[in-house]
């Protein structure tokens, strides 16, 4: 192993980041089980690229804008930081691979849930269905359940279905009831002429992605806990891997899907927002945060390099490619990129120094502020940088490289300048490949509450599949700027496109009475006048109709509260005491 101190090589950028950086790093407690725990030592590195808004971290011009300024893009260093001789140049085309500037969003969202997958949520919604309608009658209880009208859904009732589940995103509600509230102040009259709520709420009851009775037996070797969700999420992500080539730069992290039931391989998140739920272990592009690959963590399986088998078979689909992963300590240590470097791939991560194989030089390193202490022992390099505390780096692609840096002092205007190796500046710029698509997704993800986890994990893999659509309409797009959500009004429409609501029988009336029943009204006359100058007298709302066989009734006076015109005897009376007032104009009525 060669050993030293600091880099004979010092690139002066000591404009690029005035940003103080630290560690912090992923803990996945599962609340069954113990997980080692983890060290502080990586979300402060991956916050160094700066917290966007929504619209700004999405955009990817902004972002490049966002690098330019820190004068990191434009200078020669980047390439002499590098030392990835063995690996090889990445030659891969980057990008969308099959749509292009005629392609909507509607088309690019369509081909990730596709008509194989809809087909497939429909055989076994109707499969599920009919399943619990033989159960009901059965025990004699049909006859009162909403199941009882039940009819098979098809293909564009999902499409639907899909679409008011990306709507509610717009106005997330603590019920789905609430979406069809009769009050003035809620009530959403376009969504009450696409579905009635009592056959939205039974295809959410009946919805389905597998069939329960082909599951294997718990005790099966072959039994998959996440099996209700598994044909769905993976050809999803077949459609995503299909659609879109990823940069050299890569990603991965950890996602939430937010989850308070009760399931065995639930996990526990000190530092997350959400600090209960499921782990979708990610690969994402850095640049873009497009999800290229994931797996839903459904629990240990007792073996042992389970972060080593999690992140190669992540990266299975781009095995050989030369690309460039970026990781943090919970997945980082020298057995995994030995592993992965023998599959042509490199790599970069921060380090817990208890990992085997380690040297000794970094684990009982202890450098001054700004200090770095380097050791290599063939083609990784290992870092221990001090910066407000001690961080440790391993990389395969990068060399001893240091630039300078300007820190502000926490008193006072004065800066002062420290060495900071290149491997922790080129991890902070690419670790956010993950975090940035999760920004996008949680901007509009609708929190749905259920007891069955997999719908949870369902509604979480549409909103990825719009985010997923959304970066390859603007990558096909560079230079049209609309925003998300304009372009998830666009693909509601398109999923409803060939959609027609099913006939159903009309509601009940409303049980609360309406305001002009309940509240004090009193005449008063018709102060509006016609362009000549004379009293108005409109039609009478209750007496008067037009047209043939009717009588017209005109009146000069109104109800001073509804501003309604009506006669003061007796349709006055009549419209505010009962529900239906319209009645023909008689002498017999008037007299």
């Amino acid at each position: 192993m060669a050993s030293y101190n600091k880099s004979k090589e010092v690139a002066d950028l000591s404009f690029i980041d005035d940003s103080d950086s630290d560690e912090e790093s992923f803990n996945c407690d599962i609340l069954e089980q113990d997980f080692e725990p983890e060290s502080e030592d990586d979300e402060e590195l991956k916050d160094d690229e700066g917290s966007e808004d929504d619209e700004g971290s999405e955009d990817n011009n902004a972002s490049a804008r966002h690098r330019h300024r820190r004068g990191v893009d434009n200078l020669d260093w980047k390439d002499r930081a590098y030392d990835y001789a063995w690996l090889g140049e990445f030659t891969e085309r980057a990008g969308p691979t099959i749509h292009d500037v005629d392609s909507s969003i509607t088309d690019i969202f369509l081909h990730f849930v596709d008509d194989k997958v809809l087909q497939h949520i429909v055989t076994e919604t109707n499969r599920y269905a009919n399943k619990l309608i033989f159960i009901e009658r059965n025990a004699g209880k049909l006859k009162n359940s909403t199941l009882k009208g039940w009819k098979d859904t098809d293909i564009n009732e999902v499409r639907a279905f899909i679409a008011i589940m990306l709507g509610f995103g717009f106005d997330r509600r603590n019920s789905y009831e609430n979406h069809w509230s009769t009050h003035w102040f809620l009530e959403q009259p376009g969504l009450r002429k696409l579905m009635s709520r009592n056959r939205f709420t039974l295809i959410l009851r009946c919805l389905h992605l597998a069939d329960n009775d082909a599951a294997p037996p718990r005790d099966d070797p072959s039994y998959d806990r996440g099996f209700k969700i598994r044909f769905f999420m993976s050809n999803l992500i077949a459609n995503f891997q299909s659609a879109f080539s990823p940069s050299r730069n890569m990603s991965v992290d950890e996602s939430v899907i937010a989850f308070l039931g009760r399931i065995w391989f639930k996990t526990y998140h000190p530092k997350k927002p959400h600090k209960q739920g499921m782990t979708v272990w990610t690969l994402a592009d850095s640049k873009t945060g497009y999800i290229y690959n994931q797996d839903l963590f459904t629990g240990s399986d007792g073996l042992p390099d389970a972060t080593q088998r999690t992140v190669m078979k992540l990266c299975e689909p781009i095995i050989g490619k030369k690309h460039h992963i970026y990781m943090d300590n919970y997945f980082s240590s020298p057995a995994l990129f030995a592993d992965l470097a023998n599959k042509s791939t490199g790599a970069c991560g921060t380090l817990r120094t208890n990992r085997t194989g380690v040297p000794d030089r970094i684990k009982l390193a202890n450098p001054a502020v700004g200090d770095s202490v380097f050791e290599q022992d063939g083609n990784q390099l290992f870092v221990c940088w001090m910066d407000k505390r001690k961080v440790s780096l391993i990389s395969t692609i990068h060399n001893s490289m240091t630039f300078q840096k300007q820190i502000r002092q926490r008193r006072g205007p004065n800066y002062c300048e420290i060495q900071k190796p290149c491997a922790i500046e080129f991890y902070t710029q690419n670790m956010g490949g993950v975090d940035r698509a999760d920004r996008l997704i949680w901007t509009y993800l609708n929190i749905h509450k259920s007891l069955q986890w997999w719908k949870k994990v369902f509604v979480y893999l549409l909103e990825v599949s719009f985010v997923n659509a959304l970066i390859i309409y603007r990558s096909v797009h560079p230079n049209e700027h609309v925003r998300s959500d304009k372009l998830r009004l666009e693909l509601i429409d398109g999923l409803l496109k060939n959609f027609e609501r099913r006939p159903s029988r009309p509601g009940r009336r409303p049980t609360d009475p309406p305001q002009r029943l309940t509240e004090r009204h009193f005449v008063s006359a018709n102060k509006q006048r016609t362009p000549k100058g004379r009293t108005s007298e409109p039609d009478c709302i209750v007496c008067s109709k037009r047209g043939a066989g009717s009588k017209r009734h005109q009146t000069k006076f109104i109800c001073g509260q509804c501003e309604k015109p009506m006669c003061p005897v007796p349709c006055f009376e009549r419209y505010h005491t009962l529900i239906d007032y319209k009645t023909n104009c008689t002498k017999e009525y008037h007299s």
